[in-house]
């Protein structure tokens, strides 16, 4: 290492330069504006997908598009009562009508085959291998936004996306082999990954639940929707 003699006059002031140090100091500076450049890079992909997912939910609504309205069969008259498009499929259907909801369900997806629920879900929403269906006792079990980057919202999560807006005491309507069975929404809460209570019942009734991931574009955790055949219902209150 060379060292430097410097000299100077009684009196007189004088500061030693470093300039490896100066490098140093600058490089540091640099890698510190590079990290912030990309942790703002980081925050616009996670932002952007579920800005244009809301985007998109908010232009649906304001557009409000009349919507072409007749019946296959006479159970079904009801939905043209409340101008509800014809369901996405006439086999097995999910129309919340408050949300303005209306895809097709994709019956017997299993949930622990990740390729087969992933494929389900670019189509609709899917329905859990070996829970009910609308016209047996037990639980339907439908879910949807099974995804792990919130740039996947619009390839899998569109359809379940409005969920968050769905309230207590709201309408669902599910479409099952050309027949339609009414639920209103009693319980709406979110919930652990882990936690899976809420799919058992004691008391085997009937009742529908809704689930997808929260918040939007994550696997934190679980928004879960809960309703019950609006029959079983009206029939606890009389």
């Amino acid at each position: 290492m060379e060292t430097k003699y410097i000299t100077h006059q009684e009196g007189e002031s004088f500061v030693i330069y470093d300039s490896r140090l100066a490098k140093k100091s600058q490089s540091k500076k640099k890698l510190g504006f590079l990290l912030l450049n990309l942790s703002l890079i980081g925050m616009l992909l996670f932002l952007i997908p579920i800005l244009i997912g809301e985007l998109k939910y908010r232009t649906k609504q304001i557009s409000n598009q009349p919507q072409i309205k007749y019946s296959r069969f006479g159970q079904l008259l009801s939905l043209d009562q409340k101008g509800i498009l014809s369901p996405a499929d006439w086999s097995f259907s999910l129309i919340i009508p408050g949300i303005q909801l209306n895809t097709k369900v994709i019956d017997m997806v299993d949930i622990s085959n990740q390729n087969e629920y992933e494929t389900a879900l670019k189509e609709g929403v899917a329905h859990a291998k070996g829970t009910a269906y609308p016209d047996q006792e037990g639980t339907v079990y439908l879910f949807g936004h099974s995804t792990d980057y919130p740039w996947n919202i619009t390839r899998y999560s569109a359809y379940l996306y409005p969920l968050k807006y769905l309230e207590e005491n709201e309408e669902v309507i599910l479409i099952y082999q050309g027949k339609n069975y009414d639920y209103r929404v009693t319980e709406k809460k979110i919930a652990s990954a882990n936690e899976l209570e809420y799919l058992t019942s004691e008391d085997n009734q009937s009742r529908l639940i809704i689930q997808t991931c929260w918040p939007p574009g994550t696997v934190w955790k679980r928004l879960i929707v809960i309703a019950k055949p609006i029959r079983d219902l009206t029939n606890s209150i009389l």
